[in-house]
């Protein structure tokens, strides 16, 4: 995974693409989970907001740690995240 500032990350989400919340599990492994909603809520500080459902483990995950990661997939990962 490559960290990348905002400005970079509204050029590769443009239009809107899959995304993925990554969490951790309680046994510490990464949990991924599809998303198709996410959108800009803030450029300063760089935020970003995302749907999940209630009782989707991603949000259980982040309710517990306080912490995830949206990611953009890249064009050579199309078909895997696709499946």
């Amino acid at each position: 995974m490559k960290e990348v500032n905002i400005g970079q990350a509204t050029a590769i989400t443009s239009p809107d693409p899959l995304m993925l919340v990554c969490t951790t599990k309680e046994n510490g492994r990464l949990n991924m989970a599809p998303v198709s909603f996410f959108m800009y809520s803030s450029f300063n500080p760089p935020m970003l907001a995302f749907a999940l459902g209630k009782a989707a483990n991603s949000g259980e995950n982040i309710r517990r740690t306080g912490k995830a990661v949206l990611a953009a997939p890249g064009v050579s990962l199309k078909d895997a995240v696709m499946a």
